[in-house]
């Protein structure tokens, strides 16, 4: 038990560390004055959530990825130049961590969690 709430499945644990993995990925950058994406940071903070088995973490979570997935993907198209490697990990890793999230049974146990 986390703090009272069911403890997350195995998928869900998963999906956390491919969000954090993705999210310590994108952090890094020099060109800032902190020296950091708030993109890396939001989906650090989003993957860390989903280990509390809250039922809003998850519709975050599900927006968030299925928006950074559109996002990424219109403005590698419209990019100059396309690079198809940088194209594959922004859509690879959160549509690996979103399809195990939606399979995992996470809003359920939450639902069931909240009562």
């Amino acid at each position: 038990m986390v703090l009272g709430r069911p403890p997350p499945t195995r998928k869900v644990l998963v999906a956390a560390a491919i969000g954090a993995i993705y999210a310590l990925l994108i952090l890094p950058a020099p060109d800032t004055v902190l020296g950091i994406q708030l993109y890396g940071v939001v989906w650090f903070i989003l993957s860390v959530s989903l280990l509390f088995t809250i039922a809003i973490a998850y519709h975050v979570y599900v927006f968030w990825a299925i928006l950074w997935v559109v996002f990424r993907l219109v403005g590698a198209f419209r990019a100059p130049t396309f690079d198809i490697t940088q194209m594959v990990i922004d859509v690879a890793l959160p549509l690996a961590s979103l399809v195990l999230l939606m399979t995992s049974g996470y809003l359920q146990r939450a639902a069931l969690a909240d009562g």
